[in-house]
Parts: structure tokens; sequence; C-alpha cells
């Protein structure tokens, strides 16, 4: 796949994937680890949320496989498997992004 362009379709079936996976993982975690998992949730986006991804891409440019994560996916939090992940929507306003928007590289 790292030839690819990441598809919307091909990002849903792994959200399908994942999303029964951690529920299997869920079912047993608090009798492995002896405490109540946090919330960890897959969560997809609203229709009505694609167009702002949509004027997002339009008002910066961003990468064609990431515009898809943001049309497919709003947020991920998985702070028990792992080390953690968390992937949150950006902010979708114009004075968010020129308020936001990085002024210089830190290294």
């Amino acid at each position: 796949m790292a030839d690819e362009r990441l598809g919307a379709e091909w990002l849903r079936g792994w959200c399908e994937q994942a999303e029964a996976a951690l529920a299997k993982l869920m079912e047993s975690f608090q009798a492995r680890h002896g405490f109540e998992p946090g919330s960890n949730v897959i969560v997809h986006v609203p229709d009505a949320s694609r167009r702002a991804t949509d004027a997002l891409v339009e008002l910066t440019p961003v990468p064609s496989d990431l515009a898809t994560m943001h049309w497919v996916v709003a947020e991920v939090s998985l702070p028990d498997v792992e080390n953690g992940c968390l992937s949150t929507r950006p902010r979708l306003s114009r004075s968010a992004s020129a308020s936001t928007a990085p002024s210089r590289s830190i290294r």
C-alpha cells in the first residue's frame, strides 16, 4: 500500500476491523489488567462534517492521504492500546487556521 493513495473505502474497512479488535480487547481488559479501561473509540465523521474537510483542503495544501483520513475518521482515542494513540480533527475555521499556524520550525 506504500505506493498507493489511501482510499476512503479501504479506510472505512480498516475502521471496522479495528473496532472489532478493540471490542474483543475490551471484553477481557479488566480481568487482564486489574482496572477498567478508559474511553477507547474510533469516531467516524458525520456526513455534514465532510464539507468542512473539503473547505480545509481548499484553504491549505493538505496531502491527499491526510485529507482522506480526516474525511473518514473524526477521532481515534486508544489510550489503553500499546503506548496509546490519539488523533483528532483539525480546527476547520479560517480564523483558527490563521491564528494557530506555526510561525517557525522547531527542531
